[in-house]
């Protein structure tokens, strides 16, 4: 973001980048597993990447989390500056409510798919 300006491309609302997005710009802060979670994408990394090559100045803080073998992995949190959410404005409210209308809800498992 240079001189206060957004950038100008916003991603396809039917995208994982585009959901991304829309969620940092709801102020949420996001892990790999926030991704996965809500859009089935292992990949978040690579889509905060493509944001930033788009011009979208999302801050990665490193944090500590606890692994399942006791382990303790430090992993990216990814969000966007407050300045950034502001500068969005109507734009970006409107780009959020085109993602979540968009987004799928998830099919409930109920564990005997797959012939079980």
């Amino acid at each position: 973001m240079e001189n206060g300006q957004l950038p100008v491309v916003f991603p396809s609302p039917t995208t994982v980048k585009g959901r991304v997005l829309a969620d940092l710009l709801s102020g949420d802060k996001l892990t790999h597993m926030d991704v996965w979670e809500r859009d089935g994408s292992s990949r978040a990394s690579h889509h905060v990447l493509m944001l930033r090559k788009a011009g979208w100045p999302v801050i990665t803080d490193e944090i500590d989390v606890p692994t399942s073998d006791g382990r303790v992995a430090r992993i990216g949190l990814y969000s966007l500056p407050p300045e950034t959410i502001e500068a969005a404005g109507e734009r970006g409210q409107r780009f959020i409510a085109e993602c979540m209308s968009a987004r799928l809800p998830k099919p409930a498992f109920s564990g005997r798919e797959g012939g079980l």
